[in-house]
């Protein structure tokens, strides 16, 4: 009874906590010098025939320019066009377009790594995710729950927000161990408690190779942002 009281309190205090980050976020600076990515066929052909290019295309290369608020200027296959000559309708989709890669970032060998902390926000949290979204802080979310071992059912709350759940380890087979856990998800950290389902499993107490017995703990794991496979876990059982 004391373990459970305490692994309440312990995941109480760890929403509590991640939610009071979420307001302290600052406001994501705006990108004036971008590239579109051509994730939308129909703004890419409408943004063409605004400007009477024929034939239009979806997949064209549109830089847009808005550093200078007397010579803003976008970019359609290298062909430099004034941002006016837009409809203010389809300068507002531009300016609002979420899938852009920043120009004005400077690139070199470690950008891989850090532009990967320079890109987290946490006042995204209260957006939903988009399957271009995928990331380090999103690993978690799968639609697919396996009874017995494998990957963690993953359930998005709000983006970067959420709950995974699961029945044995992520490395176990059939009837092989005990376990289930429960865990909260946000910007890459996992934390969560573990328990153990004992009709699961016959153990086995002589000549034991297969079974992993658990009993009821907590845990914590946090996925370094380096191409989304670097792990460090602190797990801790509340019984012997």
């Amino acid at each position: 009874m004391k373990a459970s009281k305490l692994i309440v309190v312990f995941l109480t205090l760890v929403f509590l906590l991640g939610f009071n980050s979420i307001f302290a976020q600052e406001e994501e600076e705006q990108i004036r010098y971008y590239q579109m990515e051509p994730l939308d066929d129909s703004l890419f052909i409408n943004i063409q025939s605004a400007l009477f290019i024929d034939p239009p295309d979806p997949k064209a290369e549109i830089v847009v320019d808005l550093r200078d608020a007397n010579n803003q200027t976008i970019s359609i296959k290298s062909v430099l066009y004034p941002f006016l000559a837009v409809p203010p309708e389809l300068r507002a989709r531009i300016i609002t377009y979420p899938f852009k890669l920043n120009l004005e970032e400077d690139i070199n060998y470690g950008s891989v790594f850090t532009r990967v902390f320079q890109k987290i926000r946490i006042s995204k949290v209260a957006q939903p995710p988009t399957k271009m979204q995928i990331s380090p802080t999103l690993g978690y979310i799968n639609p697919f729950f396996q009874l017995q071992g494998g990957e963690r059912l993953g359930l998005s709350l709000k983006q970067d927000v959420g709950l995974s759940l699961g029945v044995g380890t992520p490395y176990s087979g059939a009837l092989e161990t005990n376990m289930m856990e429960v865990n909260f998800h946000i910007l890459g950290v996992r934390a969560g408690i573990f328990s153990h389902i004992d009709a699961m499993i016959e153990a086995v107490k002589t000549q034991n190779h297969n079974n992993t017995i658990f009993s009821e703990g907590y845990q914590f794991n946090y996925v370094l942002p380096f191409g989304n496979f670097l792990n460090l876990d602190i797990l801790q059982h509340l019984q012997s």
